[in-house]
């Protein structure tokens, strides 16, 4: 599932098609934690990055590569592995930390989705522009609906376009400083970042913008 775009990615398909030219397939499953197991569908590696919904408090920074014994190991080669020569090495105490949280993350996931699909369908019926891949209207609603693992729903970020990034920024103000709803932050999964998308891409837009018009003065 992209960021910040919420397309659905056909995992069989590009599994097969990176293992008939003899390529891994890597899978960031940071969005979807549980919701859709990629090494089900043919991920030879999957990454998450645990400061996000897996960690849940929005405290840590940490990540996790999951892939095969072999791979793995072959990552901690003393003398040529990856992880040797750059040296991730987890803090003990934020491992430690995790390993708190991982046993209620299925909780929290599916109540993640739950919210997300409430929120999507009251501002639809509102007449706003919500895209979700748990709604049927999404273009890969049917495509998830054959990964999806049962009992999780659909995933806990929905985008909310607002068509300028004024009224994204506006709305993003109100939220948190009139209605202390959430924070306008850069990460998520945490229960009070419900608005990091909106901020986002609409930012993303609107620096784009600005750099073409810098580059359009400049060449002028």
């Amino acid at each position: 599932m992209s960021n910040p775009t919420l397309v659905v990615a056909d995992l069989p398909k590009l599994a097969a098609l990176a293992h008939r030219y003899g390529a891994r397939m890597v899978v960031d499953n940071t969005f979807c934690p549980l919701v859709v197991s990629p090494a089900l569908h043919g991920a030879d590696v999957v990454i998450h990055s645990l400061t996000k919904f897996v960690s849940g408090a929005s405290d840590i920074i940490g990540g996790a590569i999951c892939s095969s014994r072999e791979f793995i190991a072959h990552l901690m080669d003393v003398n040529e592995g990856a992880l040797m020569l750059l040296g991730p090495t987890m803090d003990p105490r934020i491992a430690f930390d995790l390993t708190l949280r991982l046993p209620h993350l299925g909780l929290r996931v599916a109540e993640h989705s739950r919210r997300a699909l409430l929120f999507a369908e009251r501002l639809r019926a509102r007449g706003q522009k919500v895209i979700y891949p748990g709604m049927p209207d999404h273009p890969q609603h049917e495509l998830l609906a054959t990964l999806v693992n049962d009992g999780f729903g659909y995933g806990g970020i929905f985008d909310l376009d607002l068509g300028t990034a004024e009224r994204a920024n506006e709305l993003m103000e109100l939220l948190q400083n009139r209605d202390r709803f959430g924070f306008i932050a850069v990460s998520l999964g945490y229960f009070d970042t419900p608005d990091v998308l909106f901020r986002q891409q609409h930012l993303e837009r609107a620096l784009r913008a600005r750099n073409r018009r810098s580059l359009a003065s400049r060449r002028g």
